[in-house]
């Protein structure tokens, strides 16, 4: 810490490894009180000079140590723009009284005719106003591509500071004010309270959207952060980076003094968490081998000061807000400067502070891992909210521009205004086939309602209303399309995407990825002898939207699915006659319903206008509808991703949803005759557990010997490979059973395995009236059931 008599605001020049270090190029001309002010420090080039040094200002009023990237020519534009501010502008004496300005670069890239001696009376305004035009894209910076030296900035910024108190910040955040006066206050009525130890002061930092005012106050923030217009820091993009604890009382509490909120310790593998705080120049500087493209470039600062003991204090009435305006996505360019970073730090920088500072045990730099979800329906929900709880840095990818994947119906078909695939399956008068009381995920019950069959419009209303509860869509990039995954050597995964609003590919690297896409992507169609000869309508059921257009037509249905048995009863009150071609086992009697309805075999050959049986009988009809079920089908995934579904099935799974050759790949929700959202939260759950490393993976030899396992035993029931995924009754409960022991998880209640059973059994005996019974849960084992008419 520098004593009050060792600041100097006069003009050094010094040499720094690589760099020329310039300190005081242009000093503030008032003399900061070195204890009762706290100068804010931070870094940047002339653009975020021009765009930040005022606002900043008006809210701190106080001493600013700026340090600025400057090679080439931008030396001087920086240098003529900081005379600008000082001798031109409305809030020049904000300026001059309070920022001081310090210029580092290569060595290289020093301009030769530099002059460092500073006349600013023949200063002219009229003829360098165009400077607050400045561009990024004019830089030399940018024009030459540079890698931006971020960590020598801070180091320069915090070298030159005349006060005992220190902000490290940066540029583009903006602090609340009143905070000095109200962080001196705090210390002078708690004075005993920070004598020990060594402590730094938490700044909970949080971003706008574009175009609104900065809030002056908590009440204002609070204001916009239940609007939905102002979030948690990089709450749309890196989580990890924010990670402050005690948020909803951070920001329930409405003292108007300052305080400390809670106080806390790194220790443990604790998420990854860069704070803004006060501190002094006692703390450990940063590390300049790291630039702000390989991201992570304040971590290893943090972790050492996990290593010294740290106290985080976190402040109750101080914020940071960035610059109006979200963060979205992430530079195209960055991921290679990521995975260069990761292996220094790994390689080098870490083993040096273990060495500097000594291992602790227990305590680990434990990178957030970054998990990408596909999909954003019932399965992409649940395994946004686990990754989350998980301590994942999370990103789900969601073609469409709304949650609840398939349960959005729509009257389209084939492809959207994309050109992609239309997901839904959904059709008008859908009744699910399952009561709510298994429908939910656990924990998260439907609200009442007279009966337990839903509509597909109260699956999607329940399905909406997850995702708002648990604030999900934060986590959502809609309107993007998934292109292509890959594995990277690191166990790590390149996704490409496309932002269909903006046309443009993204890419991005994830450490862990969940496909939560479901098991209806791509529409399975028998090969019949004759079909392309057939002069009919042919159609797959999810293309089937409603009854009406097949009006006095001769229908045939093909498939023995509950999809089949709705499209069966709704277009029987509008066809002349509907015939229905399965081989069910055990028929279901439609005469009581509709005497228009014919049962037919299988269907051996396709004629012009009809079709022949195998019992050979023909039949003449103008539309076929398919209900034949769906292929599973990743056009995204690499070759080298290690999955098959050429058999109908997805191989090698364990458990049928965590890859065996790449187990940092999971699928979720991709298994048929079960109860869907209880699967999928069980899935997710046994995914994330070994994926985080929080229960061990067996060895690959041991998944695969359970996967063969699990196939004989398919096999020697006379289940088709096809059908691999397929449980229904008692192998469902099994599965769930299974799944719970090896992950060491909390399991599904008993109840809902004997519900789902007495669902079916329902459902095959009432098939005309099954939407009537009421399920009434008595206790985790028990349940009533009534009819209600």
């Amino acid at each position: 810490i520098f004593p009050p008599e060792r600041y100097n605001n006069t003009l050094k020049i010094t040499l720094h490894d690589k760099y020329i270090i310039i300190k005081n190029i242009v000093a503030a001309d008032k003399t900061p009180d070195y204890r009762s002010t706290i100068t804010y420090t931070t870094q940047g080039d002339v653009v975020f000079l021009i765009e930040n040094i005022i606002p900043l200002l008006e809210r701190w009023n106080a001493p600013i140590s700026m340090a600025l990237y400057t090679p080439g020519s931008d030396f001087k534009v920086t240098l003529d723009t900081i005379l600008y501010f000082r001798n031109c502008h409305d809030q020049r004496d904000l300026v001059r009284d309070f920022a001081s300005f310090h210029f580092f670069l290569e060595k290289d890239l020093m301009p030769s005719d530099t002059n460092l001696e500073i006349d600013e009376s023949n200063f002219s305004c009229s003829s360098n106003d165009h400077l607050l035009k400045f561009k990024h894209n004019e830089t030399y910076r940018a024009f030459k591509k540079l890698v931006y030296p971020i960590n020598v900035g801070r180091n320069l910024a915090r070298e030159t500071v005349g006060t005992h108190f220190v902000l490290a910040s940066d540029m583009e955040l903006y602090p609340n004010p009143g905070v000095i006066e109200n962080f001196f206050r705090m210390l002078n009525q708690n004075s005993d309270a920070f004598l020990n130890g060594k402590n730094i002061f938490i700044f909970p930092v949080f971003e706008i959207e574009e175009g609104l005012e900065v809030p002056q106050n908590k009440s204002q923030l609070r204001t916009l952060f239940n609007d939905h217009k102002l979030f948690w820091f990089h709450d749309k993009l890196a989580k990890s980076c924010h990670n402050v604890p005690n948020k909803t009382e951070w920001l329930n509490d409405d003292d108007p003094e300052m305080k400390v909120l809670v106080t806390v310790k790194r220790i443990g593998e604790q998420k990854i968490w860069e704070p803004m705080y006060i501190g002094t120049n006692a703390e450990p500087t940063f590390d300049e081998r790291l630039s702000w493209e390989g991201k992570s470039d304040k971590m290893t600062q943090g972790y050492t000061m996990c290593l010294l003991d740290y106290n985080y204090h976190v402040l109750s009435n101080a914020f940071l807000i960035h610059k109006p305006g979200i963060k979205k996505g992430s530079q195209a360019f960055r991921p290679e400067f990521e995975r260069a970073t990761r292996k220094l730090m790994r390689e080098v920088i870490l083993p040096e502070i273990d060495l500097n500072y000594g291992k602790r045990e227990g305590l680990k730099l434990v990178r957030m891992k970054k998990l990408c979800v596909f999909g954003a329906g019932a399965a992409g929900l649940i395994s946004i909210k686990h990754g989350i709880s998980f301590g994942c840095d999370v990103t789900a990818f969601e073609q469409t521009n709304k949650v609840g994947g398939l349960w959005n119906f729509t009257e389209e078909v084939g492809k959207d205004k994309y050109g992609l695939d239309i997901h839904s399956s959904m059709y008008q008068g859908l009744i699910t086939n399952l009561p709510i009381e298994v429908m939910n995920y656990p924990g998260h019950p439907y609200n009442d309602q007279k009966y337990s069959y839903a509509s597909s419009e109260e699956v999607l209303n329940y399905l909406q209303s997850f995702a708002e509860k648990n604030n999900l869509k934060n986590y959502i990039k809609f309107e993007h399309s998934v292109i292509r995954v890959r594995p990277l050597q690191g166990d790590t995964w390149e996704v490409i995407v496309k932002n269909l609003l903006e046309n443009a590919y993204e890419t991005y690297i994830f450490d862990l990825v969940l496909i939560c896409s479901g098991p209806f992507n791509a529409s399975f169609i028998p090969k019949l002898k004759g079909q392309e000869i057939f002069q009919g309508r042919q159609i797959h059921s999810h293309d089937y939207k409603r009854p009406e257009p097949f009006k006095d037509e001769n229908v045939l249905v093909i498939g023995g699915s509950f999809s089949a048995i709705d499209i069966i009863l709704q277009t029987s009150n509008h066809a002349k006659h509907v015939t229905w071609s399965n081989h069910l086992k055990d028929k279901l009697n439609t005469n009581s319903y509709n005497d228009r309805i014919v049962h037919k075999p299988d269907v051996l050959e396709l004629k012009e206008k009809g079709a022949i049986f195998i019992d050979g009988s023909y039949q003449e009809f103008s539309s076929i509808i398919y209900a034949t079920g769906y292929n599973y089908g990743f056009p995204f995934l690499s070759v080298d991703c290690g999955i098959g579904t050429e058999e109908g099935y997805i191989k090698p799974l364990y458990m049928h949803c965590l890859s065996i050759n790449r187990p940092t790949l999971g699928f979720i929700g991709m298994m048929n005759l079960i109860v869907p959202n209880q699967c999928v939260d069980l899935q997710a759950r046994f995914c994330l557990t070994f994926m985080t490393g929080r229960k061990l993976l067996p060895s690959k030899e041991e998944m695969i010997e359970d996967y063969e396992d699990e196939m004989k035993r398919r096999q020697d029931r006379g289940v088709p490979k096809r059908k691999t995924h397929f449980m229904g009754g008692q192998y469902s409960h099994e599965y769930f059973i299974n799944l719970a022991q090896k992950g060491n998880l909390q399991p599904i209640k008993p109840r809902v395995a004997k519900m789902h059973t007495k669902s079916l059994e329902i459902r095959k005996n009432n098939f005309l009236n099954f939407m009537k019974f009421k399920f009434h849960i008595v206790d985790d084992e028990n349940f009533e059931i009534s009819m209600i008419e």
